[in-house]
């Protein structure tokens, strides 16, 4: 007799959502570590939630083994345990995944958009609003019942709190806070020095972010729909689908604007349009300028060459600023005479405040009077 289970949509709800997120992710962090050479606060806030994000993934694929989708009627005795273990820790890894995130996305609107003071207080109170609400409901969640082993084992000794208002509260909070983030941000992305091709992408970035409030919405309906349900696992099983659906299209919106450099630098062509106007004439080959000199000194011939690269460190940025500004400062250092043939190539990264890299490289070739006449 084969058993009625939901167990392959389960599934394939959570692992598509997550895989691709994790695409995103990856990409993101290559962008930041390996092309802009910078990683920051926000990378490393938003890798917490995508291995809080991977944990709940693992879990909600074990559940399928221990009865989720399946009717209650149908589940073996023995696997009540395991499956109150994995909806336990599947709680706070799901609390913490949203928490990340959210943290992520705030400190990036702090490079982004804290050009008022205004602004930047509005950051840290959202900083503050999801923290101040995570940390208790992690809190709730990890000692529902006293001890915490009679959550998955009824039968023990204890007793357990009542987490129908803890969870409303969740529901609540997160919707506020997502909500949040993305009305702050919207307005803010036209005052932006960017191409409108650009802010209309950060625009479509932020509008992804509808869909874990709707995400969220749809996943307190389902769970309060079920709350006393006596066929729970049954009726549940989309519950868990978007739950992972909030997760992780949290963190593609989160890494979608980072991508920007990924772009620039194998398809060069995506980032430039028609619409670009005077700037399509400008558009440097290699991404560089550069420039050669040679003289003569006290010691021997020299010749010096300089290359100026701009390089965004984050997806968002007024990169017109860095290109409008004609000044760029490098070092030299004082040639070893000693040597037959001396070379030196220093690089001088410079960042401005609205997280443009501007990186100067130069090169110096010194050849002493004693090579130049024959001598040692």
């Amino acid at each position: 007799m084969v058993v009625p289970t939901r167990a392959r949509a389960i599934l394939v709800g959570n692992l598509v959502s997550f895989v691709v997120a994790s695409i995103l992710i990856t990409g993101r962090l290559y962008a930041r570590a390996f092309l802009l050479r910078h990683v920051g606060i926000d990378d490393y806030l938003l890798v917490l939630g995508w291995l809080a994000a991977l944990v709940n993934c693992v879990l909600a694929t074990l559940g399928t083994r221990y009865g989720s989708g399946m009717h209650e009627i149908d589940i073996p005795d023995k696997y009540l345990v395991p499956a109150l273990k994995l909806n336990y820790a599947t709680t706070l890894c799901y609390q913490a995944s949203l928490c990340f995130t959210k943290l992520s996305i705030c400190v990036f609107y702090l490079r982004v958009f804290s050009t008022t003071k205004a602004s930047r207080w509005q950051v840290y109170a959202m900083i503050a609003f999801v923290v101040a609400f995570t940390v208790p409901l992690e809190v709730v969640t990890i000692l529902s019942c006293v001890p915490p082993q009679k959550t998955w084992l009824p039968a023990k000794s204890g007793h357990c709190l009542n987490t129908i208002i803890a969870f409303w509260t969740s529901v609540a909070c997160n919707i506020i806070s997502d909500v949040w983030i993305i009305v702050f941000a919207a307005p803010r992305v036209w005052s932006l020095k960017m191409q409108g091709r650009q802010k209309l992408a950060l625009l479509a970035t932020l509008t992804l972010g509808w869909i874990v409030v709707i995400a969220a919405v749809i996943r307190a309906v389902r769970v309060g729909s079920i709350l006393h349900s006596a066929d729970a696992t049954w009726r549940s099983y989309d519950s868990s689908i978007w739950s992972a659906v909030e997760v992780n299209v949290s963190i593609v919106c989160a890494s979608a604007p980072a991508l920007k450099p990924i772009f620039k630098q194998y398809v060069p062509g995506f980032m430039y349009s028609v619409s670009d106007g005077k700037k399509s004439n400008t558009k440097p080959s290699n991404g560089a300028r550069s420039w050669v000199k040679a003289g003569q000194n006290g010691t021997g011939t020299f010749e010096m060459s300089r290359s100026v690269t701009h390089l965004d460190l984050t997806s968002q940025s007024q990169e017109e600023l860095a290109n409008s500004t004609g000044q760029n400062r490098w070092i030299t250092s004082k040639m070893d005479t000693s040597s037959s043939a001396d070379e030196l190539s220093e690089e001088n990264p410079e960042l401005d405040g609205n997280g443009i890299m501007k990186s100067t490289e130069v090169t110096v070739r010194h050849w002493p009077i004693q090579g130049l006449r024959g001598g040692s």
